[in-house]
């Protein structure tokens, strides 16, 4: 389920026209991230370390609203949790 986000009203419609124009208006990072209490909860667990870090990584990502933003025919659309 998605929901189409009102442009006239959005705090970043400005950012959002000024990339929008570009062919690739994405962006991506790179970053260290401490995983040691995580990986000796995975190990006390017998998880298999990748699903339990896939989970996470998508949970928290899923979390932040702006991280849901699909845009489709030019329009945002925030989709929907679903866990």
């Amino acid at each position: 389920m998605k929901t189409k986000l009102d442009l006239t009203t959005w705090n970043r419609k400005e950012h959002f026209d000024f990339f929008g124009s570009f062919d690739e208006p994405f962006f991506g990072i790179t970053t260290t991230v401490d995983y040691t209490l995580g990986y000796q909860k995975i190990e006390d667990l017998g998880y298999p370390y990748f699903l339990f870090y896939l989970y996470k990584s998508l949970h928290a990502a899923n979390a932040i609203e702006a991280f849901r933003y699909r845009i489709e025919d030019n329009q945002v659309f925030i989709k929907c949790l679903v866990f």
